[in-house]
């Protein structure tokens, strides 16, 4: 009886440290925001991210491609992921890891942040009138495979191209 007991103790001790291992925290916070939070059909969509250091001690960002780099979810109103655009598609990680070529190391101070801009239009497609939840996760090619940074969600609002006075926000 004591044995057993010993063995689920074990098996509980072991599950919550594999747990604690696959939640690691980034050295890192991830943030973004936009220039405004309604569009308008056709618009260019720009967002910026901001990655801070929040670790004690300095750290180096490895710079690629933001499509490698960055994991970018756009969710329609109903929350389904929409798809991505066929330049996406085409420069993506998976088909082609070393698609831009790029290799930019960015230091970063304890507090200190770097800012990249990106175009959500060529990324995911939001060529609908709707509102948009995007996220973006930044894992650190430095870091273990499961130290992973997610942003805010920001909410952005698609109009037609031809409310251009800029009516209501969509609710």
């Amino acid at each position: 009886m004591k044995i057993t007991k010993f063995f689920v103790a074990q098996l509980i001790l072991l599950s919550f440290v594999m747990y604690s291992a696959s939640a690691a925290e980034a050295p890192y916070s991830v943030k973004i925001t936009a220039p405004s939070e309604v569009f308008h059909v056709g618009e260019e969509v720009h967002v910026k991210i901001t990655v801070t250091n929040t670790s004690n001690q300095p750290i180096t960002l490895v710079e690629t491609s933001h499509v490698c780099d960055y994991i970018i979810e756009v969710r329609d109103e109903t929350g389904k992921l929409v798809p991505d655009t066929p330049f996406k598609r085409q420069h993506g990680c998976i088909a082609r890891p070393s698609a831009s070529g790029r290799n930019m190391l960015v230091p970063l101070q304890q507090g200190e942040s770097y800012d990249l801009e990106i175009s959500l239009s060529e990324l995911s497609d939001i060529t609908l009138p709707g509102r948009y939840s995007v996220q973006i996760q930044r894992k650190d090619k430095n870091e273990s495979a499961n130290s992973v940074a997610k942003s805010n969600i920001l909410t952005i609002a698609v109009l037609p191209a031809d409310d251009l006075a800029g009516g209501p926000v969509m609710k």
